[in-house]
């Protein structure tokens, strides 16, 4: 089975007002919802990326990927990551909304 992109990109964070918003001034909450819809430990995560952000903000973009088919890889998802979390995570936001999770 081919691989998907990304409905929205990672720079279009704008795509969704309310996911840009939440992202760009509440992350940690942003990751919580993200953990939560993904059938992870929202509150975890969200406690750890009080300390450090990068790491479940890597961790929800691996899974979404993997579980919608989504080209890329674990390296690119690190590094996307780790320089710009705030995008990566309303990225992952809009991908949940579009795919209804």
């Amino acid at each position: 089975m081919s691989q998907k992109e990304w409905n929205n990109g990672m720079c279009d964070c704008c795509a969704d007002c309310g996911n840009c918003c939440c992202g760009s001034f509440f992350t940690c909450c942003q990751i919580k919802s993200n953990a939560d819809r993904l059938g992870e430990s929202g509150i975890l995560c969200c406690l750890l990326s009080c300390i450090l952000p990068c790491i479940p903000i890597f961790i929800l973009r691996s899974k979404t990927r993997e579980k919608y088919n989504i080209e890329g890889s674990t390296g690119a998802d690190a590094i996307t990551s780790f320089c710009c979390g705030c995008c990566v995570s309303i990225q992952t936001a809009n991908e949940l909304d579009a795919q209804g999770a």
